[in-house]
C-alpha cells in the first residue's frame, strides 16, 4: 500500500494536517504515514529523511509558508526550498499564502464565524497573518485555552469546500492532494486486480 507523508514548518501546520489530511488518506485507502516538523531540524537531515522516504516508495508532500518578507515572490521560495532541503523533483511542494493560520480561518463557515463573535466575515483569507488570526481570537472565549485547545476546536468546524472558496493556496493544496490520492488509490487498486 501507498503511503504519504507530510513535511510540515511548525506545530500549527501539523495539528492541521493531522486533524484534515489524516481522515482524507483513509478516505482514499492511502496509508498516512505522519508529518515531519522541519523548523527546528537540521536541513540535511530533512533532505535524507525525504529521499529515504521517497525511496520506500511514499509520496513526500512539503508544507511551507510564503514568507513574504524574505521572498518576494512565489518562484523565489519555491526554489529557496528546493535549494534548502535538498528536494527531488518528485516532492509535492505547496506554499501556503501567507500562513497556515490563514487556512484555519478559510474554512470556518458564516455561522461559525458569528457563534465564534470573530466580527465581519471575510470573503478571501488569502492575507490573513498569524498576527491577524491572534488578534481575531484574543476576546473570545476560547483564547482562555490557549492555541492547544483552539486549533482543534476550529478544526472539527472546519468545512474544506468553504476553505477552498476563500483561501486559492488551499484550494491549490486541496486539489493536488486529491489529485495524487486519487491516483494512488487507482493505482492500489489496478495492482490488487492483477494479483
Amino acid at each position: 500500500m501507498k503511503q504519504i507523508r507530510f513535511f510540515v514548518e511548525g506545530k500549527d501546520d501539523q495539528v492541521f494536517i493531522e486533524y484534515v489530511v489524516k481522515p482524507l488518506c483513509r478516505l482514499y485507502d492511502v496509508a498516512f504515514s505522519g508529518t515531519v516538523q522541519c523548523s527546528q531540524t537540521d536541513p540535511k537531515k530533512i533532505a535524507s529523511f525525504v529521499h529515504n522516504t521517497i525511496r520506500d516508495g511514499s509520496i513526500c508532500f512539503f508544507l511551507a509558508d510564503q514568507d513574504s518578507l524574505q521572498y518576494h515572490t512565489l518562484e523565489q521560495r519555491l526554489r529557496s526550498i528546493y535549494q534548502k532541503y535538498q528536494l527531488p523533483s518528485s516532492t509535492h511542494l505547496v506554499v501556503v499564502i501567507e500562513e497556515i493560520e490563514s487556512w484555519y480561518i478559510a474554512g470556518l463557515s458564516h455561522y461559525w464565524y458569528k457563534e465564534l463573535q470573530l466580527g465581519s466575515y471575510h470573503q478571501t483569507t488569502n492575507t490573513l497573518t498569524k498576527e491577524m488570526f491572534n488578534h481575531l481570537f484574543q476576546t473570545t472565549r476560547l483564547a482562555r485555552g490557549g492555541r492547544a485547545s483552539l486549533l482543534p476546536y476550529l478544526l472539527h468546524r472546519f468545512d474544506p469546500d468553504i476553505a477552498c472558496e476563500r483561501n486559492s493556496s488551499f484550494q491549490y493544496f486541496y486539489k493536488k492532494l486529491n489529485d495524487v490520492l486519487v491516483s494512488l488509490r487507482n493505482n492500489a487498486d489496478g495492482l490488487s486486480q492483477q494479483g
